[in-house]
């Protein structure tokens, strides 16, 4: 088993950690607002709670981390990958993940309004009870991620590959219930 750095409420407002190993790093809680983090390496961290409001976190690697209740709004997390993360509670309003890769990642009750996931890949991801408002969803893939409950007003689904995708009580960006 590796050995993990613990950094709780560590405050790195505005670093450059550009490319830095943070991999299985405990970091409950930290202060990373603005911090520099292109192509870092966060896999299976523990970031639940920390705030990256504003960071740069493009093409970083955040699969299996733990991000509930982190706020990531304003963040630049474009060609990033967060498959298999959990982001309980997670909050990406405003955020840019184009490109980012979600392969079934726990996204349940997350607040992604205003983000942008141009040609994201969702597959099978869990956005249940998730707020979408005017979410950008162009050529994303959702294939089989579930989308109950969640709030698509105003969002942009132009050429988003749905299939089996789960729609039940899903407010659609026209405003109507949909479900299948």
């Amino acid at each position: 088993m590796r050995d993990r750095a613990h950094l709780v409420g560590a405050n790195f407002a505005g670093a450059d950690l550009q490319g830095a190993d943070f991999s299985h790093v405990n970091s409950i809680g930290a202060d990373l607002r603005g911090a520099n983090l292109r192509g870092a390496d966060l896999s299976g961290a523990n970031l639940i709670g920390a705030n990256l409001h504003g960071a740069r976190l493009s093409g970083a690697d955040l699969s299996q981390a733990k991000l509930d209740r982190a706020n990531f709004s304003e963040a630049d997390l474009r060609y990033a990958n967060l498959s298999e993360a959990s982001a309980l509670r997670a909050i990406f309003c405003g955020a840019d993940l184009t490109e980012a890769r979600f392969y079934r990642a726990i996204l349940c009750g997350a607040d992604l309004s205003r983000a942008r996931l141009v040609a994201a890949d969702l597959y099978g991801a869990d956005l249940s009870d998730a707020q979408l408002y005017a979410i950008d969803l162009r050529w994303a893939n959702l294939t089989k991620t579930n989308l109950a409950r969640s709030n698509l007003r105003d969002g942009k689904l132009y050429r988003a590959k749905q299939h089996k995708t789960h729609f039940a009580e899903t407010i659609a960006p026209d405003g109507t219930m949909r479900s299948s």
